[in-house]
């Protein structure tokens, strides 16, 4: 059989090469093999060993059963890992290493992995494609070349700069580069809860995954907060994509003042809309879903000989003193905290207020169905939807 002791770039001869491997450098045989029983933890060992007509075969011994099993029985997945972690511990100091969609076959877990592996191995450069936002967002955004299609094909002019641009601005390298429609909201509430009670309210779970719920910076009257997103939209070459901004109830203006609001390039009206209520947290006025949150962060906090469920109708009864208490026109956001108080809780806007909406359900809370009106630009899908309802 002849000795490989080299692996080719398309690695045709990993079983002879890490064969090889395994006899000459026995150190980097193991690294390699850790990695991969690291990353799919179901495996104990690698094994590499001859077979009839001077064929080397790969199989993995299973950690629960020792039963082994052929490379070519456990996936994609497995074969290309074990093939790039090769290249990674065995190549010379330098190689430039290409990788094409390392995410396809990993679930999150995994993908964090292998980042990890590779942040250990920096004596490589990585040149990876990929569509994983867990990747994007684990690199300087300077480090990141985005490529758009356009009618002449592939345009990726001025990428460092964009993405040093939304690295600045707080933005993560994934906010807005694979979104296929953007709703600009005005907090981190908003951006937590909104898409909660969206998809409590009827949206489809795979329609809500291709919008992007991002926070608007800045301050300022509408013009003045909204041209900095766009000037930035601009800049991604995202100016066609179909988005809204979307604000408080309690800030609408004259219908005239909204249409001179416009794209400072192209010049047309930058699509504004407003919750029909004062703010999200007027949205998350429900009493069965607040008493769940409640009682769920005190059966965390207290023992079982103390631990009090909060019912529906003691919350419906502090709902009815605050509204007494505050006044009717009270905000969402103030309502919940005097609540939260009587409870003897303090309320923290974005963490109970996530909770209060994955407690939310629409037979109780159906004010969540107004959600639908403001984005109906942007989900236009949706309106298509509720036709045949």
């Amino acid at each position: 059989m002849h000795t490989v002791i080299k692996l080719g770039g398309n690695a045709e001869k990993l079983g002879p090469y890490l064969q090889w491997l395994q006899g000459a450098r026995p150190k980097q045989f193991n690294q390699i093999q850790a990695f991969i029983t690291q990353l799919f933890p179901e495996f104990e060992y690698v094994n590499v060993e001859s077979v009839s007509g001077n064929k080397v075969t790969i199989r993995f011994t299973k950690r629960d059963t020792e039963e082994k099993v052929q490379l070519s029985r456990c996936g994609t997945g497995v074969e290309q890992i074990l093939a790039l972690a090769t290249f990674v511990i065995s190549s010379p100091l330098g190689t430039l290493i290409c990788v094409d969609e390392p995410h396809s076959f990993l679930h999150p877990t995994a993908e964090r992995l292998l980042l990890e592996f590779l942040r250990k191995h920096p004596q490589h450069k990585y040149l990876l494609s990929t569509h994983s936002a867990i990747f994007i967002n684990s690199v300087p955004a300077n480090s990141i070349t985005h490529l758009s299609g356009t009618d002449s094909g592939f345009d990726d002019r001025g990428s460092q700069k964009t993405s040093q641009l939304l690295f600045d601005l707080g933005y993560k390298n994934s906010d807005l580069l694979f979104a296929d429609r953007i709703i600009f909201v005005e907090g981190e509430t908003d951006r937590q809860v909104l898409p909660i009670l969206l998809r409590k309210a009827g949206l489809d779970p795979d329609l809500l995954a291709t919008a992007a719920f991002s926070r608007l910076k800045g301050s300022g009257d509408l013009h003045t907060v909204t041209r900095q997103s766009e000037e930035l939209l601009t800049a991604l070459r995202k100016e066609a994509i179909r988005r809204v901004y979307l604000f408080d109830g309690d800030k609408t203006p004259q219908k005239e003042y909204i249409q001179k609001i416009k794209n400072p390039h192209s010049g047309e009206t930058i699509p504004i809309a407003f919750l029909m209520r004062t703010e999200i947290e007027d949205y998350l006025l429900d009493s069965h879903a607040i008493a769940k949150a409640i009682s769920e962060e005190k059966d965390a906090a207290q023992s079982k000989e103390t631990q009090k469920i909060i019912s529906s109708d003691q919350v419906n009864s502090w709902l009815a003193a605050a509204i007494k208490e505050l006044g009717t026109n009270a905000k969402g956001s103030a309502v919940l905290s005097y609540i939260y108080e009587q409870a003897g809780l303090h309320y923290r806007k974005t963490e109970h207020g996530r909770l209060i909406a994955l407690h939310t359900e629409i037979g109780h809370n159906p004010k969540i169905k107004e959600l639908y009106t403001p984005l109906v630009s942007v989900f236009p899908e949706w309106a298509a939807e509720r036709e045949f309802v």
